[in-house]
């Protein structure tokens, strides 16, 4: 799979090219609380993970990826394990199936500690067979994360935190954006869908 679009429009391209205006960006000073805003244009999210592969690597593009897909908070998405979503033989745990929920994966939430399942959908599915560090590594995989920090343990909020932005001014984009704004994508992304074409209850 070599475009970035193949793996990131999966679940994305529900959303029209003239959706709600970006917010604006807002000067902060230290301490204070920064607004983050959703990525709402199609094409602005594929140019974030264009620029991230360029320029940062395969990693960051499956972060991206799966944070705007699983609508996890930051610290929960980078504490993900490589066990928790690849099978012993590297192949992904996904199964197409509603009623078998065995490919369910166990997450830790940090604020009330409690653990919860979320599923793979198949742009999830597609990023982790595209970037999977299992099937190319010639021995085994010494990091039990599946994102490693080069310093050990996994990426930290805060290198995400300055990827992203970099990335968002790579691209042009207007509006303030941070870790938290994988997750705002997610849910807004959830919210016109169900909205425009399902006529379903948010909640």
């Amino acid at each position: 799979m070599g475009k970035v679009s193949e793996v990131v429009t999966n679940s994305i391209s529900l959303t029209p090219e003239n959706a709600v205006k970006k917010g604006r960006p807002q000067n902060y000073k230290k301490d204070e609380s920064q607004t983050v805003f959703p990525i709402k244009k199609h094409d602005e999210i594929i140019a974030i993970a264009n620029w991230l592969l360029e320029n940062k690597g395969k990693k960051y593009v499956l972060a991206f990826t799966l944070g705007i897909n699983l609508g996890l908070r930051a610290n929960e998405l980078l504490a993900i394990k490589i066990k928790s979503v690849y099978n012993p033989d590297g192949s992904v745990r996904f199964i197409d199936d509603v009623e078998d929920t065995s490919d369910a994966i166990e997450i830790l939430q940090s604020k009330t500690r409690k653990f919860r399942k979320v599923f793979l959908n198949q742009a999830c599915k597609d990023a982790l067979e595209w970037c999977n560090p299992v099937r190319e590594s010639n021995s085994d995989v010494t990091t039990p994360y599946l994102f490693p920090s080069r310093e050990g343990g996994s990426i930290q909020v805060g290198t995400f935190r300055k990827v992203l932005k970099e990335a968002a001014q790579a691209c042009g984009l207007k509006q303030n954006v941070g870790t938290h704004t994988c997750r705002k994508t997610w849910g807004w992304h959830q919210y016109k869908y169900n909205c425009d074409n399902a006529n379903m209850d948010i909640t």
